[in-house]
Order: structure tokens, then C-alpha cells, then sequence
């Protein structure tokens, strides 16, 4: 049989080769100039180009582009771009020109200011300015500048990084990968022995298999695929990578300089850096890859946050201060030095004044072992990988992977790989099991050969699956990393009547025009108070920006509010990235997220801000429930133990152990999770609730009120023709009364707000028991979202769920809000109802007998196996335990109450006749139907018609609703609810109308949280409250039924024992 005549390819490099009519033909490689075997690029150093142009990845083009700051002109010069500002203007061309100002009062120092020119230094020497260019520039004043600004100017062995020459590869290849620079480009190879894609991971090359198809072994490069047509492989590019498929395939690009300089490097894709860079009403513009930020005419400020319109300053006195225009710029400091102001940037900003900036912006700003966060080149390995895993950086991102002899998923825990399994006939049949593929793969048998791919939302090539981000800096600016994927966002970060803008990957919330407050949880109209004699207030002009307070004039944050208070002060955090790696954002607060996520023995640990729970070593079982000691079992079993992991199943296939999750988790053996253990697991429209991302609105606000989720919290508010309490109801508007004597009647405060007469003014507050700022006072709580994992949401308060929740004996233990019932290591039984001591362990008689199942569970045998299933009414794993559908309200959706450990409806036979009922947070909530008034807990009867004599009383009728009292102040109506009644008018309601709504060891008895044990048990019987009932047992020594009555347990019994 002959050859393939490309086999090897006669056409030298840079070429093709293919086969027509069993000949082989050449062609050069597309962007390649010649013929084969000399096929070239258009340039390998700039001298291969016009004078006019310089070689930039083998292309000849402009230089000018991108290379000059704002203003300045660009003139290509053998090769170079040369920088200056046009004759009209002065500055350092490299950065921005600026308006030559007014010929100053001749000084005594001939250095101030600096006749040197840009990049340099003035020293008087002999009464004479004496100029030198600075350190790291080059050149002579006044044309200092750097060493290089694009690729032309260095050896082709260097490029041109943050204006300095420099060696291109550290941090540019992966591990195990050797570099070389070609024509300023890092080139990645893995070495011979090894294979892998070389710009993440090289792996040891494993044994050539048995060539069963033209694809197997692939004929093709790194980062390529193969694809059979005609009986010949096939090689192309994965997508997003270029190159020569044959030989290999790379990223677009590694560093900056292989874009063009008007784009950055960001992700391994030539991208513009601008988008979320820049503050608002500030302009961009790219210079030499970097994102150069500059306010719009008209507008001073920072132009990395915000700037601010230029107010004409009115006092003639201030222009005699040389600093008081502010000449420096934004983030510099202007000082007076012989009557001239002297500009320099302030700490931790570098630069030059007008241009100072953050360390850093983008990535590529940094060396390729840090990334950008928070805009400061750090590294950003810790917390970014799982246990017993390793963290390198390359190319600015946390590279993770498993410790020699470990398996697993490198972003979340490691665990001790098995012991290889002898080769066996099976495996010809079988050659996914095990998996060839790495973490975060699948693998599919294609031809009789494994084929490895990615799993959907991982990006890169097996074994080198990894999240498409770990951290911020891993996105472009106008985007966050958000559980390992690049998000806007902005949905769900700001308020009620808020817009949201996003700056260097974070989301800025302010008020629309017209609207005032704070934009992280919800902006009013601004009111406007007439009074009778006009006051020149400095704070009435606004000078301060949102979530500040204002004291003649002078702006500060709110309490626990950072930032600066003349353009915008913000929560210490919106999303998880705001905070370490090792804390999560809740409540607007960087706190350890562990506290109540995993279970009984579990230990967690926090990775990239989700905390991750696991058995210790020597103990297995769902880590976010309960670990227990490793039992010894029968050898020869890959399932027993189970070598899977917690939340997963394992199958005996082929004698080998298959894993897989429960379902209803995500990921992959052994590391399955829910979806979400804390609310930030999930996006900002969703709270998690049972280890699950739900919509948080439905059954959260009151009668006719709107809700928005922001940052996972349900907010409610009346629209804007009603008033009253979003979290209870909304009511009409009620005319416009005349100005009363008393500022605060009717408060203007909003609900669930104090007002006091302070000054003639009202002074606003919340009332106690209700968190925020007035006119936007709410409950603590209204979802368990809202509070710490190790709380959950009772009546609108954090509280400790476990109070009453667990049988006699058991322990509990909070785990997401949640209360997990366990029985001691030596007592068994139902630990929602009692826990009993534990009997000896019986011969084993079946499969089923000791039972495999945990608590609630039955076993069934099953062709000899004991098969376990939940009891009717029970939800979880049987194989560790059942519990109830709920135990406590927040078990179940706002909509739903727990009833008897059941989600039900509350409203049937709760409210009286000519009544509609809703479920308001679990509770249900009667109001009186159109037309009708009354207590509508009782019954409502047809409204009167109105007597327009009586008119003039404005309590009759009473405005305030039932189960209230109306008073006449200073001629108007006020409304409070009636003594052993709770809530606002019209709202007053009774302290309970379901169990629910008391604590866990008490009961709804006649509208009254009460101990329900008095006269339930019979005599000689003990009375204790489990999840408000009465639970009734014979004391020590006597028998009998314990609701009647109990009797001394006979002597003859005790003998016969």
C-alpha cells in the first residue's frame, strides 16, 4: 500500500500540503508571502517596511495609532512614532496635551516652573536651569521620552511592555511549557515528551494508542481538532485560536503588543479596554493598550469615578490662590511654592499631573504573575484554588491544579486519587471508565476511543477544563466574574428609580434625575418644603453625592457607607468580588460566609467567595448534613466505601465504581454541590432558599405593592399614586390636607418611621425593630436571604430556628437557615420526634436487616441488595436520612405556610365572611372586600353611607381599619392599633393566627402565642413542645398511655425482662 505523499510534508514551513491525486500539493499558509518551501511573512523586522510603517505581528503597519496622548500629533519617523503637542499646547505628548497657561510672574528659582520639557528634571545650577531627562526615559530635553512605544523599537528577542523593552514569556506559558520570543511574540511549545495545550498546562505524553482511525493518534497541533473526511484527518483551529493547525494553534493574543495599541489584551482576545473603565461624563481613549480617562469639557473631577460639572467660583479673593482653580488634575495634590501652584499625584497614583491614575485599570497594565483588582496589581492566587491543589499564574490568571497523586476538581477540593485498577478486558469496551479527561470534562467513546470535551460553561481543552473566570480581572471592565462566569452586573444591584453604570467591573447606583436617596435600595421624588422666608442653606444646592450627609456645606458618608462623599458613597460591598476571596457579600457586607452552611462534622473552607463543605478525613456522608465515622465494610466492593463523594451516587459497572450527583446538584464527583448555599451563589435577581436560586418577590409585599429584588433581597414599595406599608398594604392617597401646626402630622416620614419636631423641622427616624433610613424603614428581615446562614427569618427577624424544632434527645443544627435534626452516634430513631437509645446490633439475617437506609426510611430487597426509599410525606437521600417537607415557615415559599411539617395554604378558615385573604410572608393576611368594613378576622358588613352632617369629625367614620382606635390631633385623624394587637393601621392584626407565627415551643391558641402542654398529658406524664405541639411521654418508671394516664410499670414485668 503506498504512502501518504505528506507524510511527511515535502512543503516547508508556513505551508500546506494536500493530497490530489495521490500527489502532494503545496501552498503557502494563509497571511504567508512566496511560494513553498519559502513561504514568509510580509515582515519580520521593521526594516522590511516602508519608512512610514513599522512590522507589528509580522504585518506592516501604522505605528501612530494608539501611541500619542490626547491632543498630541503623531509623525512616523524611520520607523518610530514621534509624539508632540502642537504649537498651541504643552505637556507630555505621550500622555495628553493641555492648554499652554498664561506666561507666569518671573520666579526666583529658574527651575519653577521647569523650562525641561515633559519626562524630565530641572536642577539650578549657576543660577541656571540645568535639564536631564528622568529616570527610564530616554532622549534629550525637551524630548524626553520612553524607552519604546510599540514592538519596532526593541531587539525582535524583546517587546515593548509598559513602555520598557522587555522579555515577553515570564507568566505568558503554562506549566511545564517551554518559551521562546519570535519577532517579539512568546511562542509556546510543550517539550517532547509532553502534549497539552502549552499556553495552560503540558501534561507527560501518554502511550501512543493503537491507530484506529486517521484521528487517532491526531495528526494535529496543540489547540486544534481533527475531523475525518474522505479517510484523512482533517485539522482546524478550536475556535477563538489561530495559527497553522498542523504545528499549532494560539491564542489571539498574550501580551498587549500583540494587538494593535488602540486595543488591550484581555482574555487572550485583542479587545477595546475602554467599556467600564471610565467614570460618568468622562471620555476615553486608548494610548499605547492603556485606557486613558479624561472628563468632558465642562466637567472637573475623577475621571476614573465621576466627574462634575464646573461651577463658576463668584468670590474674585479665591482667584488670588494659585491651588484653588485646581490646576493638577484628578488624584493629585496642588502645593504653593513661591506664589505658583506645584502639582504632584497623590499616594498609591502614578503618573504625572493632569494625567494620575490608579496602579491600574486592566490587566496588561501589570507583570504577568499579578492581575489587576481593585486597581492594584496583587497576585491573585489566594483563596482561588481548592484543597490539596496548587496555584500558579499565567498571563494574570490563577492557574489551578491538583498535587501530584490527587484527583478532583482543582477549583473547588482535590481528593487522594485511587489505586490504579489492572487493565481488563473491559476496558477495550469501556474506555471512559475511567475517565481520561480530566476535571470538568466529559467523555464520550467515539470510534472505540475516548473523545474529551469541555463541560458546557468551562472553557479551555481537556485535561485543562477551567471556569471562564475566577476572579474580576478575568473579565473585561464592564463585567464581573459572577459565579465563574462574565456577567453585567448590574441586574439587581441598585434600587427603585436608580440607574446603574459600571466602573472597572463594579456597579455604580445612582438616582435619575428628579430623585433622591439611596440607589442601592430605593430613590424618592425630591419634595420640595415651602417656607416663608428664604434661608441660604450650603446644603441646598446639592453639593454632596448619594448616601451622604450634608453639615453646612461639608459632605460625609452614612454610617457604613465608603467612598468619597462629593460624588457617590456606596455599601462596603454590592457584589461578592467587592470583598477577599475568602468572603462573601452579604447584606452589603464582606462576612465569612461558613457560619450554618455545612453540616454536622463537616469542615468548610471559602474558595473565590463560596464556602465549600467537606468531610474530615475518616468520615464520609453529606458534608452540607452530616458526617459519620467510615464503617469497615466487606472487600471487593468499588462502591463500599463509596469513593464519590458527598451528594453523589456510585454504581458497580463492570466491576468498576461509576459516580455521579443526586440529582438536583450540580458538578461532578466528588465534588457535587447544590446550587447555591448562600445568596451570592446566585445571581442578584435570585435568593437562595432550600439550596436553591428562587425569584424572593412572590408573597414577600403587601396588598397592591410592587416588588424588585436587589442584590437578592426582595424590596417592597408602593407605587406612586399609594401610600402606606409596602411589606402590609398600600392605600390611596389622601387629599392634600391644610398645613397643620405640627410638621410631623401627618408624618412625612414613610412607614415604619418616628418623627419628631426638632428645630420647627420634623426629624426623622425607623421605629425600633425596622432597619434603614427614612422614608425607606423596613423589617430586619423578609426572607431568609436577608439573614446569616446560621439564622433564619421568623417573623421578620434573624432568629435561631432550632429552639423547638427537633425531637426529644436529638441534637440540631443550623445549616442554610435551615434546622437538621440528628440523633447522637448512640441513639436512633426519627430525630424530628425522639431519638432513642440505640439496640445491639442484630446477626445480619438480609440485605435489609440491620437497615442500610438513615432515619425515615425503608429498606426493600431488591435481587439481594436492600434498596432504600423514603417514608410517604418525607423528602432528602434515604441513605442518610429523611426529614419533613418543612419544619419551620421559611421551609417553605413566602406563599405557603408550615402546617403539621406540610406546605400548605393558610387561608382556608382564617379569615370571616365578606373577607379575601393573601399570604404575606407565610402569613395570611384578611382584609374586608370592596364595599364592605369591619374586622375582617371576624366578618365585615356593608359600608354606611356617609352622612355629610357628620363630616366634620374625621374619625367618623374611622380612617383607620379594624382592631384600631382613632384619635382627633390638632383637627385631624391619627391612628394607632388597639392594645394586644400588633402592626399599623389599617393593618392591626392579632398576635398570631397560625403556629407558625409564634416560636417553636408555643402555639396559636385563641389568637394568643401560648404554652399548649397545660392539661394535654394525662397524669404521671411529661410534657414537652416540639414544633409548637404538645409532645406527652410516661415519666421514669411508669407505663401506660401517656394523653390519658400513666401507671408504675408492674415488678413482674421487670423480671420477665
Amino acid at each position: 500500500m503506498r504512502g501518504n505523499p505528506c507524510s511527511p510534508s515535502p512543503c516547508g514551513p508556513n505551508s500546506v500540503c494536500r493530497v490530489i491525486n495521490e500527489q502532494s500539493v503545496c501552498s503557502c499558509v494563509a497571511g504567508f508571502l512566496g511560494a513553498p518551501p519559502t513561504c514568509r511573512p510580509e515582515c519580520v523586522v521593521s526594516s522590511d517596511c516602508p519608512l512610514t510603517q513599522a512590522c507589528t505581528n509580522q504585518k506592516c503597519v501604522n505605528p501612530c495609532p494608539g501611541s500619542c496622548g490626547f491632543r498630541a500629533a503623531c509623525n512616523v519617523v524611520n520607523h518610530n512614532p514621534i509624539c508632540s503637542c502642537p504649537p498651541d499646547l504643552t505637556g507630555d505628548p505621550f500622555v495628553y496635551c493641555v492648554s499652554r497657561p498664561p506666561e507666569p510672574v518671573v520666579s526666583q528659582n529658574s527651575c519653577e516652573p521647569s523650562p525641561c520639557g515633559p519626562n524630565s528634571e530641572c536642577r539650578v545650577v549657576n543660577d541656571a536651569p540645568s535639564c536631564s531627562c528622568s529616570s527610564e526615559f530616554i532622549g534629550t530635553p525637551p524630548n524626553c521620552r520612553p524607552e519604546c512605544a510599540s514592538n519596532s523599537e526593541c531587539p525582535s528577542q524583546l517587546a515593548c511592555i509598559n513602555q520598557k523593552c522587555r522579555d515577553p514569556c515570564p507568566g505568558s506559558c503554562g506549566a511545564n511549557a517551554e518559551c521562546r520570543v519570535v519577532s517579539h511574540t512568546p511562542m509556546c511549545a510543550c517539550p517532547s515528551d509532553y502534549t497539552g495545550d502549552p499556553f495552560t498546562q503540558c501534561t507527560p505524553r501518554p502511550p501512543v494508542p493503537v491507530n484506529l482511525s486517521p484521528c487517532s493518534p491526531s495528526p494535529c497541533g496543540f489547540n486544534a481538532i481533527c475531523k475525518e473526511q474522505n479517510g484523512v484527518g482533517s485539522c482546524s483551529c478550536l475556535s477563538d485560536y489561530i495559527g497553522n493547525p498542523y504545528e499549532g494553534c494560539r491564542p489571539e493574543c498574550v501580551i498587549d503588543t500583540d494587538c494593535p495599541s488602540t486595543l488591550s489584551c484581555i482574555r487572550s482576545k485583542c479587545q477595546d479596554p475602554c467599556p467600564g473603565t471610565c467614570g460618568t461624563n468622562a471620555e476615553c481613549k486608548v494610548i499605547n493598550h492603556r485606557p486613558a480617562c479624561t472628563c468632558i469639557q465642562g466637567y472637573s473631577g475623577n475621571p476614573f469615578q465621576h466627574c462634575t460639572l464646573i461651577r463658576e467660583i463668584e468670590d474674585e479673593m479665591k482667584y488670588k490662590d494659585p491651588c484653588s482653580s485646581s490646576p493638577c488634575g484628578p488624584n493629585s495634590q496642588c502645593r504653593v511654592v513661591n506664589g505658583q501652584g506645584v502639582c504632584s499625584c497623590l499616594p498609591e497614583f502614578t503618573g504625572a499631573p493632569p494625567m494620575c491614575r490608579p496602579e491600574c485599570t486592566v490587566n496588561s497594565e501589570c507583570p504577568q504573575d499579578r492581575a489587576c483588582v481593585n486597581k492594584k496589581c496583587v497576585n491573585p492566587c489566594p483563596a482561588s484554588c481548592g484543597t490539596f491543589a496548587t496555584c500558579v499564574i499565567r498571563n494574570h490568571s490563577p492557574i489551578c491544579a491538583c498535587r501530584p497523586s490527587y484527583t478532583g476538581d482543582p477549583f473547588t477540593r482535590c481528593f487522594l486519587a485511587p489505586q490504579a485498577i489492572p487493565p481488563t478486558a473491559v476496558e477495550s469496551t469501556q474506555p471512559c471508565l475511567p475517565s481520561p479527561c480530566g476535571p470538568n470534562s466529559e467523555c464520550r467513546v467515539v470510534n472505540n476511543g475516548p473523545s474529551c470535551q469541555c463541560l458546557a460553561t468551562y472553557v479551555g481543552s481537556p485535561p485543562n477544563c477551567r471556569p471562564e473566570c475566577t476572579i474580576n480581572s478575568d473579565c473585561s471592565p464592564s463585567q464581573a466574574c459572577m459565579r465563574e462566569r462574565c456577567r453585567d452586573p448590574c441586574p439587581g444591584s441598585c434600587g427603585t428609580n436608580a440607574q446603574c453604570t459600571i466602573l472597572n467591573h463594579v456597579p455604580i447606583c445612582s438616582c435619575i434625575e428628579g430623585y433622591t436617596g439611596d440607589p442601592f435600595s430605593s430613590c424618592s421624588l425630591v419634595s420640595v418644603r415651602p417656607t416663608e422666608q428664604t434661608i441660604i442653606d450650603p446644603c441646598a444646592s446639592f453639593p454632596c453625592g448619594p448616601n451622604t450627609r450634608c453639615d453646612n456645606g461639608i459632605c460625609t458618608c452614612l454610617p457604613e457607607y465608603r467612598g468619597d462623599p462629593y460624588v457617590a458613597c456606596r455599601p462596603e460591598c454590592v457584589l461578592n468580588t467587592d470583598c477577599p476571596q475568602n468572603r462573601a457579600c452579604l447584606r452589603n457586607k464582606c462576612v465569612d460566609p461558613c457560619p450554618g452552611t455545612c453540616g454536622v462534622n463537616a469542615e468548610c473552607l471559602v474558595y473565590n467567595h463560596v464556602p465549600m463543605c467537606s468531610c474530615p478525613s475518616g468520615m464520609v456522608g453529606n458534608a452540607f448534613v452530616q458526617c459519620n465515622i467510615l464503617q469497615e465494610t466487606e472487600k471487593g466492593n468499588p462502591c463500599s466505601p463509596s469513593p464519590c463523594g458527598p451528594n453523589s451516587v456510585c454504581r458497580e459497572v463492570n466491576e468498576q465504581a461509576v459516580c455521579t450527583c443526586v440529582a438536583g446538584f450540580l458538578g461532578s464527583p466528588p465534588t457535587c454541590r447544590p446550587e447555591c448555599t448562600v445568596s451570592s451563589d446566585c445571581s442578584l435577581t435570585e435568593a437562595c432558599n432550600n439550596q436553591k436560586c428562587i425569584n424572593p418577590c412572590p408573597g414577600t409585599c403587601g396588598f397592591r405593592a410592587t416588588c424588585n429584588v436587589v442584590n437578592h433581597n426582595p424590596i417592597c414599595s408602593c407605587p406612586s399614586e399609594l401610600t402606606g406599608d409596602p411589606f402590609v398594604q398600600c392605600v390611596p392617597r389622601p387629599s392634600e390636607p391644610v398645613a397643620p401646626q405640627n410638621p410631623c402630622e401627618p408624618s412625612p416620614c414613610g412607614p415604619n418611621s418616628e418623627c419628631r419636631v426638632v428645630n420647627d423641622a420634623p426629624s426623622c427616624s425607623c421605629s425600633s425593630e425596622f432597619i434603614g433610613a427614612p422614608p425607606n424603614c423596613r423589617p430586619e428581615c423578609v426572607s431568609n436571604s436577608e439573614c446569616p446562614s446560621n439564622m433564619a427569618c421568623t417573623n421578620q427577624k434573624c432568629r435561631d430556628p432550632c429552639p423547638g424544632s427537633c425531637g426529644a434527645n436529638a441534637e440540631c443544627r443550623v445549616v442554610s437557615h435551615t434546622p437538621m435534626c440528628v440523633c447522637p452516634s448512640d441513639y436512633t430513631g426519627d430525630p424530628f420526634t425522639q431519638c432513642t437509645s440505640r439496640p445491639s446490633v442484630p446477626v445480619n439475617l438480609s440485605p435489609c436487616s440491620p437497615s442500610p437506609c438513615g432515619f425515615n426510611a425503608i429498606c426493600k430487597e431488591q435481587n439481594s441488595v436492600g434498596s432504600c426509599t423514603c417514608l410517604p410525606d418525607y423528602i432528602g437521600n434515604p441513605y442518610e436520612g429523611c426529614r419533613p417537607e418543612c419544619v419551620i415557615d421559611t421551609d417553605c415559599t413566602s406563599t405557603l405556610s408550615c402546617i403539621r411539617s406540610k406546605c400548605q395554604d393558610p387561608c382556608p378558615g382564617t379569615c370571616g365572611m365578606n373577607t379575601e385573604c393573601r399570604v404575606i410572608n407565610h402569613r395570611p393576611a384578611c382584609t374586608c372586600i370592596q364595599g364592605y368594613s369591619g374586622n375582617p378576622f371576624q366578618y365585615c358588613i356593608p359600608t354606611p353611607i356617609e352622612d355629610e352632617t357628620k363630616n366634620k369629625d374625621p374619625c367618623n367614620p374611622s380612617p383607620c381599619g379594624p382592631n384600631s382606635q382613632c384619635r382627633i390631633v390638632n383637627g385631624q385623624g391619627v391612628c394607632s392599633c388597639l392594645s394586644e394587637f400588633t402592626g399599623t393601621p389599617p393593618m392591626c392584626r392579632p398576635e398570631c393566627t397560625l403556629n407558625s407565627e409564634c416560636p417553636q415551643d408555643r402555639a396559636c391558641i385563641n389568637q394568643k402565642c401560648v404554652n399548649p402542654c397545660p392539661a394535654s398529658c394525662g397524669t404521671f406524664a411529661n410534657c414537652v413542645v416540639r414544633n409548637h405541639s404538645p409532645f406527652c411521654t410516661c415519666r421514669e418508671s411508669y407505663t401506660g398511655d401517656p394523653f390519658t394516664r400513666c401507671f408504675p410499670t408492674p415488678h413482674n414485668n421487670e423480671n420477665m425482662q
